[in-house]
């Protein structure tokens, strides 16, 4: 993964110029911040039978409330 995109080992082939959007769950930290998702908008770039590279267009952080995991609230604005 870097800024601008990443690579993703998969068990079929993405569409190339496809969309996709990936999760990332962030584990609560040992210092007390609260668990969190990143999400990952991005545009197939490049894929065979092994994986995909993904452009990443937009990405953003969502707290989980641990009382209702389902629930999320948005930490930034998503980068563009």
């Amino acid at each position: 993964m870097s800024s601008r995109g990443l690579f993703i080992h998969t068990t079929n082939p993405l569409a190339r110029s496809g969309m996709i959007e990936i999760s990332v769950h962030l584990p609560e930290s040992t210092g007390g911040e609260r668990a969190a998702n990143l999400v990952i908008l991005g545009q197939v770039v490049r894929a065979d039978a092994g994986g995909a590279a993904i452009r990443i267009l937009r990405h953003g952080f969502f707290r989980v409330d641990v009382l209702e995991r389902t629930s999320h609230v948005p930490v930034e604005e998503p980068g563009f």
